[in-house]
């Protein structure tokens, strides 16, 4: 798949300690990254962590916000039928985890890219849910992944047969526990924005 190609491309070019892509359509609520930052000082030892859950209409208005924190386990990431997925537009990784899984995002993956790596991802860590908005999915009805669907779900019921295999083979058989909700207080925040000033200033 040529998009899960270039996005490849992009990540070589990167130098950053964490990591996440964003698709044109969709969006970062304001100060994601400094959530971002703040849950990975916070936390010691997360490797990949996501937010709520959110969407945006064709105008650029929220509509739908997750009430609920799910969370996710290894064995739920690889449960057959399921319907709900980890939002890739709310998820961010350590280069060490994206190493450790490969470093690559499956070009031969034609829908459901973000999904495979999140199955590699488990393999070795836990995935962490920050009690915050960081980014959300754009609707506006034209997206591949809403006209297809029925194509995404079917490769993710392929993707967690092949997984299936590999554990039956005795490849990849840790669970990582599920971890409780990163909270993240106004004053954190404050702390880590101070921090990241100091880092810039002494560079």
């Amino acid at each position: 798949m040529r998009q899960y190609i270039a996005i490849n491309e992009g990540f070589r070019k990167t130098t950053g300690d964490i990591m996440a892509w964003l698709n044109s359509d969709d969006r970062y609520h304001s100060d994601a990254f400094l959530k971002v930052a703040t849950a990975f000082r916070k936390q010691e030892g997360v490797e990949w962590l996501t937010g709520r859950a959110t969407k945006w209409d064709a105008q650029g208005q929220v509509f739908h916000v997750d009430s609920d924190l799910p969370g996710w386990s290894r064995e739920m990431l690889l449960s057959r039928g399921q319907t709900e997925f980890i939002q890739q537009e709310s998820t961010f990784w350590k280069r060490s985890l994206w190493n450790k899984s490969g470093g690559f995002l499956r070009p031969d993956v034609s829908l459901a890219g973000d999904f495979e790596l999140w199955v590699r991802f488990s393999r070795y860590a836990s995935l962490y849910v920050v009690d915050a908005k960081l980014g959300g999915f754009r609707y506006h009805g034209n997206q591949r992944s809403v006209l297809q669907l029925d194509q995404y779900l079917q490769e993710v019921e392929s993707l967690v047969e092949e997984e299936l295999l590999l554990t039956q083979k005795g490849k990849y058989l840790s669970k990582p526990s599920i971890p409780l909700s990163i909270q993240i207080s106004d004053e954190e925040l404050s702390q880590t924005k101070k921090f990241l000033k100091h880092e810039r200033k002494y560079k």
